[in-house]
């Protein structure tokens, strides 16, 4: 099989990924090529995302996957066809990009804001490069399938849209939320959500082993304690717990922790049919009969700082205007504030995609998403996506139990550390940039999902009624470190490490690497 590498923007640790992918290939005796940006082009992600200019050419020189190979490599050619792409369909290619440049929460706005419409047309040449340099060589080497990385962001994503429109299968791949392994989806870019509840849904009803359990709840533990510091971003670190809670209620006490729709915005596995996230608030909360002094707002923190060039002032401007009116207190981005501590006091805990769900679940919150999100097809959540699905809303009386909504959340959490990653014991996290690989992956696997077209279970194994109660039992009683001193050690003993390292002159730049800051080289 003829396989194409394009691993466009190689930031840490995605190149990395790929030459490990790269060596499965080369196992399964696959003949491998690499498309790549030569450095010249104007108007890429990387460049109106940060500053630098010719500085993010020379990052992503330095930082390419190639440099671990000897693999052909091909650069993006500069020339078009006389006829290319409808302008609609390069649009919604890059829609997502732009509304992730600008974080723009408002998705009536993304063809009719000024700043995205502009950022679109400085990406447009880019993409159509992309786009038919891709085809070009599919074409030319008789590709059978692309491994890209990320999918979703500009050029990334001509490259799959070349491949579907070749009809030629694809694997685009990140890194995971919690570390170790490989993110990777088959067909769809990493946003995509078909494996992810396919997984969640099967192994929710499948009891843990108990070394699973343990590793899972010591993921959990993290979380509360504040070492979870294999996750991109770990916020809200330090903050002071409210001694009571902020409004005065005789009913249940209702969290809502929004999250930006920036990066997921105009994905069709996250479409709801409510154009503002407000506005499903909105449904909800009166079909709850929520009085406003029900109601706390916590502002994700983010939103008060710069990614790239951008803020989320859009986020935070839609959610303060929209508490104000309807008299909802609310608890700012800058505020030091826990919301641990808020979300350990609710009843009812409200979100749109975010991953505090994992402590709502650990503290046996009820919890509810108005909107898809990475844990749909897990029962610890109730999901409300649709306008009647909150019309026909039965009350909170109806709920799951405590304990079951504990570890149901257990297990979800050991299918998105170990399940959905792909080579989780063999693609290892040192630090959020760093990895490193062993000896002895099923290449295998790699070449089942390219025929089947799905993400199976890195680990299927199941276990036992009476496995998961010690860590359901010490979540419960919130023994956290308890929790971190019975975690399973990573036995690497008797594993031999890959030598996965750039070739000369690039592999001295890996040992400045931890000086530079998370996405750099």
């Amino acid at each position: 099989m003829n396989v194409g590498f394009i691993n466009i923007y190689p930031s840490r640790p995605h190149s990395f990924h790929a030459a490990f992918l790269e060596n499965q290939c080369r196992a399964l005796g696959y003949s491998t090529h690499f498309l790549e940006c030569g450095g010249s082009l104007q108007g890429c992600y990387s460049k109106l995302n940060r500053p630098g200019g010719i500085l993010r050419c020379i990052t992503c020189r330095m930082g390419r996957a190639s440099n671990y190979s000897a693999s052909e490599v091909h650069e993006i050619r500069g020339n078009l066809p006389i006829e290319v792409l409808d302008p609609d369909k390069i649009n919604k290619g890059l829609i997502s990009s732009a509304v992730t440049l600008h974080r723009e929460e408002i998705e009536s706005n993304y063809f009719t804001n000024k700043k995205l419409t502009d950022s679109i047309d400085q990406m447009r040449m880019n993409y159509l490069r992309t786009y038919y340099s891709t085809l070009d060589l599919i074409e030319k080497k008789q590709l059978q399938t692309l491994v890209v990385f990320n999918g979703r962001i500009d050029m990334t994503r001509a490259a799959i849209e070349a491949a579907k429109h070749a009809n030629i299968n694809f694997i685009t791949h990140e890194r995971t939320f919690m570390g170790h392994g490989i993110q990777m989806h088959v067909n769809e870019n990493i946003l995509g959500l078909r494996d992810r509840i396919a997984l969640n849904t099967k192994f929710d009803r499948e009891y843990l082993t108990s070394y699973q359990a343990r590793l899972a709840g010591a993921e959990i533990a993290k979380r509360f304690l504040g070492t979870n510091f294999l996750e991109w971003r770990v916020y809200n670190a330090g903050s002071r717990t409210l001694s009571t809670w902020p409004t005065n209620t005789t009913k249940e006490k209702i969290l809502i922790i929004p999250s930006s729709r920036s990066e997921t915005g105009s994905h069709e596995d996250w479409e709801t049919p409510w154009n503002l996230s407000i506005d499903g608030l909105d449904l909800f909360l009166k079909a709850v009969g929520a009085n406003k002094d029900q109601v706390v707002v916590r502002f994700h923190p983010n939103w008060i700082q710069t990614v790239g060039k951008s803020t989320g002032r859009s986020s935070h401007i839609l959610y303060k205007k929209w508490c104000e009116v309807n008299g909802y207190h609310y608890i700012d981005s800058h505020e030091q504030v826990s919301t641990m501590g808020l979300i350990a006091d609710c009843d009812v805990a409200i979100l749109n995609g975010g991953s505090a769900a994992i402590e709502a679940g650990a503290l046996g919150k009820k919890i509810v998403s108005l909107g898809p999100s990475i844990y749909k097809g897990a029962s610890f959540c109730r999901f409300y996506e649709t306008v009647e699905s909150i019309v026909n809303f039965s009350g909170f009386d109806d709920w799951i139990s405590e304990e079951q909504i504990i570890r149901t959340t257990l297990r979800y959490v050991y299918t998105t550390l170990a399940r959905f990653p792909q080579y989780f014991d063999y693609v290892r996290a040192l630090k959020t940039t760093e990895f490193v690989a062993f000896e002895g992956a099923d290449p295998t696997r790699f070449e089942s999902m390219l025929k089947t077209g799905a993400v199976v279970a890195d680990d299927a194994s199941v276990g036992l009624p009476q496995d998961e109660e010690e860590v359901i039992n010490l979540i419960f009683s919130r023994s956290w470190e308890r929790l971190i001193e019975l975690a399973p050690e990573f036995n690497n003993e008797t594993m031999i490490q890959q030598n996965i390292t750039k070739h000369f002159p690039y592999n001295l730049i890996d040992k400045a690497r931890g000086h530079f800051k998370r996405g750099d080289l």
